[in-house]
C-alpha cells in the first residue's frame, strides 16, 4: 500500500468520530505516529538498533535499554497501532524531512498493522483540535478526565473546561524536559502507570502525552473501557513548557481569550493557522457542514 492510499479524515470529521464515541460511551484509542514511533515500529526488520537508540535517548535520556526491553517496546507499540481506532500518520512534508517518518508506512505494511475499521488522520490532529478550540466542546462539564503526562495542568483544565474530577497519572517526561517526577519512565514508571489506569466508567476520557509509551497507554485505556486521545506535546504548551509547540495558538489561555467561537469562526481560525505554519493538510470548508454553521462552543 502506497502512502497516498491512506485516506485521511480532516480535522472536523475526526473530531466528530471522537464525539460520537464519547456520546455512545464506546471505548476507543486515537494515537499519533511520528519519526520516533516509526523507528520503533520498524525494529528490527526495517530499522536498526541505532535508529531506536535515537528514540530512546529522546524519551529516556541516558538509560540503557536492553535488546529484550527494546523488542518489548517495539512489540507493544505495534500492537497499540494495530488495535487503534484512529491513527494519525505523517504528512508528505514530514516524510521528506526524515526517513523514520517513512518507516511508519513501511511498518504498517510490513507488519500488517492496518485493519478495515481503522480511520486515518494527520499526526498533528492534536494541534488541529486546539486550533479550532474543540477541546472545550469535547471536555466541557465532563464528570471525569484522566491525564497521563509529566505536566500537572489539572487546575488549568478545571478552570477552562469545568471538569468535575481529574485523575493525573504523573510520569517522567522526555530527557530535556523531564519535569518533577523522579521515577524513571521506563521500566518502573511504565509498569506503575499501566497498573493504575482504571477508568471509573465506560467511555471515560483520557488525554495522554507520554512519548512512544503513550501509544501503549492508549491501548490499555481502551481495553479497560476508556477513550484515549494521544495529545503529546500539547501538554507542554498548556503548561508553558517551551519544548515544541511554543506559538501562542497552542496555549491553554486561548480558551479564556476566546470564550465562545462559532463553527465558521473556528474553521477560519484553523485555516489561517495552517497557512501560517505551512501545514500540508486539508483546509476546512464551512459549506460542507451546513448543519453546523451556527454551532457554538
Amino acid at each position: 500500500m502506497q502512502n497516498n492510499s491512506y485516506r485521511k479524515l480532516n480535522c472536523f470529521d475526526t473530531y466528530q468520530k471522537i464525539e460520537e464515541a464519547v456520546a455512545n460511551k464506546t471505548p476507543m484509542s486515537l494515537i499519533r505516529l511520528g519519526d520516533g514511533e516509526g523507528a520503533l515500529m520498524g525494529y528490527p526488520e526495517i530499522t536498526n538498533r541505532n535508529a531506536i537508540n535515537r528514540s530512546f535517548k529522546v524519551w529516556f535520556g541516558s538509560k540503557v535499554v536492553s535488546d529484550e526491553e527494546a523488542n518489548f517496546i517495539a512489540d507493544r507499540i505495534r500492537n497499540a497501532v494495530k488495535n487503534a481506532d484512529i491513527v494519525g500518520i505523517p504528512r508528505d512534508k514530514q516524510i521528506l524531512r526524515h526517513p523514520y517518518y517513512q518507516a511508519v508506512f513501511d511498518s504498517l505494511q510490513h507488519y500488517d498493522l492496518v485493519n478495515e475499521k481503522q480511520i486515518f488522520t494527520d499526526a498533528a490532529i492534536h494541534r488541529y483540535l486546539q486550533f479550532c478550540l474543540l477541546f472545550r466542546k469535547l471536555l466541557n462539564g465532563e464528570k471525569f478526565l484522566g491525564l497521563i503526562t509529566p505536566r500537572d495542568v489539572c487546575e488549568e483544565l478545571r478552570q477552562n473546561f469545568h471538569v468535575k474530577n481529574i485523575k493525573h497519572h504523573p510520569i517522567q517526561g522526555e530527557a530535556r524536559f523531564a519535569g518533577d517526577q523522579l521515577t524513571p519512565h521506563f521500566p518502573e514508571g511504565f509498569l506503575q502507570t499501566s497498573e493504575n489506569i482504571d477508568p471509573p466508567y465506560r467511555g471515560a476520557i483520557y488525554l495522554v502525552g507520554a512519548g512512544g509509551l503513550g501509544k501503549v497507554y492508549c491501548q490499555i485505556i481502551k481495553e479497560r473501557g476508556g477513550i484515549a486521545l494521544d495529545v503529546g506535546a500539547l501538554f507542554d504548551a498548556w503548561a508553558e513548557v517551551k519544548s515544541r509547540l511554543v506559538h501562542p495558538a497552542h496555549s491553554i489561555l486561548c480558551y479564556k481569550e476566546i470564550p465562545s467561537i462559532s463553527c465558521e469562526e473556528a474553521f477560519t481560525r484553523f485555516n489561517d493557522l495552517c497557512d501560517h505554519f505551512s501545514l500540508d493538510t486539508e483546509r476546512l470548508d464551512i459549506s460542507k457542514y451546513k448543519a453546523h454553521r451556527n454551532t457554538m462552543w
